[in-house]
């Protein structure tokens, strides 16, 4: 378990919203939305993400190990719902139609069985939806710089790097940059 994530969850969305972390809106741009849709979202701590996405109309789960980040999730809206567990022990009969994985890769060491996890439990067709930062980036050698300074692991992967880990893991994917820092990665489940 993170001790990050488990010390710092009750001032976890302030931290985000000053310095500018918290954007979801492009993310949000990306979904699809003709109809309601079931959403793993993996890493989604406070819930910031799957409230949005339930006043959209979407069934969310946040699959995330720390209770107390989980908490506040609930809190936010009892209408998600929350498994704290690793995403790597979810069962592979759930299906849903997107997961998730927003500003939470680079903390997985294992990032190829997360995407080989992820195609599995999507249906057919199915979306994997990865926003993360480019550790190119000086705000993201920063932002590293301090989370390993709070003995947090820290794994960077190069968005080009995640494109190939994907294609090869079965998703047809589509990049979108949103800055120098931010990226989104938007990969099909080929059937």
């Amino acid at each position: 378990m993170s001790y990050l994530f488990q010390t710092y969850a009750s001032s976890y969305d302030r931290f985000m919203q000053i310095f500018k972390l918290d954007k979801i809106q492009d993310l949000l741009n990306s979904i699809e939305n003709s109809k309601p849709k079931v959403i793993a979202d993996i890493g989604g701590g406070t819930g910031t993400l799957a409230n949005e996405l339930i006043k959209l109309g979407h069934s969310v789960t946040i699959i995330d190990p720390c209770q107390k980040m989980t908490d506040i999730a609930r809190l936010k809206n009892p209408q998600i719902t929350i498994k704290n567990i690793l995403f790597d022990q979810e069962r592979d009969d759930c299906h849903y139609d997107i997961v998730i994985i927003r500003d939470c890769l680079h903390h997985i060491k294992e990032q190829e069985m997360i995407i080989k996890k992820a195609f599995q439990v999507l249906k057919p067709k199915g979306h994997l939806i990865i926003q993360d930062f480019s550790p190119y980036s000086i705000q993201t050698k920063l932002l590293f710089l301090f989370e390993r300074s709070l003995s947090e692991k820290v794994y960077p992967i190069p968005v080009g790097e995640l494109d190939d880990l994907c294609c090869k893991n079965g998703f047809t994917t589509v990049v979108k940059r949103i800055n120098k820092r931010d990226y989104i990665l938007i990969g099909e489940k080929n059937a």
